[in-house]
């Protein structure tokens, strides 16, 4: 990397808020014996105009500035300082040590945000996030960077979550002993594979069908057993396979899916990123009763790729995001 210029986001931000406070940072770092220097200069927005493989690759200004803007959360990144050192840092790290430290990263940051978040569940998720190799996940040219704590792309305009994410959804699910669970919007396969230990069976649907084929094919090939994935709509979830204990659903959506609210089972849990729109999306969790009555609170704000197929979101939505809902642990955790 040469000569970058972006703008800095200090510290974790709230996609809603599109808000910073933006500062000329400046660090060096030797790399195979030269040594390079990377001005980062603050500028009139924060949003970083190109995808992560193409700021770690830049070799010039010119492919920074001309690169094409994010459409979405995930098709580009938050760029902030330590994203940034963390590049540098893992050049020559093994993916076993970046997978540590991404584990412990997890770990700092939420137990800095809440302690609410339960800890033995927390614990044997991020137990199992240590030991999947997240860059058999990822597209070989960003392999190197399969532990930064952000989203990357897959193809297809789709992306694998960061692994923050996929941590605290999988244990929003509260998955009881031997739980059939239902994953919507399988991509590489990732978030299914945290949940195969855990679980009886995972049925995980994909729209995009070539990336559900190679999404099978990686999870067999790494001896996931109990993951069945299937291409279809996952607005209708897989009635073959329900009732499920819980449900997760990685893309956004206006509204639940009544299909999917149908197959939850009563005392079952349902983690879906839910808005009017993209940068409206809150990260629900919806808890059906025994009597199958609903209720819900919010992780906090966030933005994922959005639900195609008949779940999509009307292009003339312009809605604003519904006021008062609870939060589940007195502070956003997204």
């Amino acid at each position: 990397m040469s000569f970058v210029n972006a703008c800095v986001l200090l510290g974790r931000v709230r996609p809603a808020s599109r808000k910073a406070r933006l500062i000329p940072l400046t660090f060096k770092w030797k790399e195979s014996g030269h040594a390079q220097r990377t001005v980062l200069k603050a500028g009139a927005a924060a949003l970083f105009t190109g995808t992560l493989f193409q700021a770690a690759t830049a070799t010039s200004t010119a492919q920074v500035a001309n690169a094409a803007p994010p459409s979405r959360y995930g098709d580009g990144t938050w760029l902030n300082l330590s994203l940034m050192q963390q590049i540098v840092a893992d050049q020559h790290r093994s993916f076993a040590e970046k997978r540590r430290e991404m584990v412990d990263s997890i770990r700092r940051e939420l137990n800095t945000v809440t302690p609410a978040v339960d800890g033995d569940r927390l614990e044997a998720v991020l137990s199992v996030i240590g030991t999947v190799p997240r860059e058999q996940f990822v597209p070989r040219p960003v392999r190197p960077y399969a532990y930064l704590l952000t989203p990357l792309k897959i193809g297809y305009d789709q992306t694998i979550s960061d692994a923050y994410i996929v941590a605290i959804m999988t244990v929003e699910l509260h998955l009881p002993l031997n739980a059939e669970v239902l994953d919507v919007g399988t991509g590489s396969g990732y978030q299914a594979a945290i949940l195969s230990p855990f679980v009886r069976r995972v049925s995980s649907i994909e729209i995009v069908k070539p990336l559900a084929d190679a999404a099978a094919k990686r999870l067999r090939h790494l001896g996931y057993r109990n993951v069945d994935v299937r291409a279809g709509d996952g607005f209708a979830g897989w009635l073959e396979h329900a009732p499920f204990d819980a449900i997760v659903v990685a893309a956004g959506a206006s509204a639940v899916p009544q299909p999917l609210l149908d197959q939850l089972k009563p005392g079952g849990r349902l983690v879906m990123p839910i808005g009017p729109t993209t940068p409206q999306e809150q990260l629900l969790v919806i808890k059906k009763g025994t009597d199958g009555t609903l209720t819900r609170c919010s992780l906090g704000w966030t933005m994922f790729v959005p639900l195609t197929g008949r779940g999509m979101r009307s292009s003339n939505n312009r809605g604003v995001s519904e006021p008062g809902i609870p939060s589940c642990h007195g502070a956003d955790v997204t």
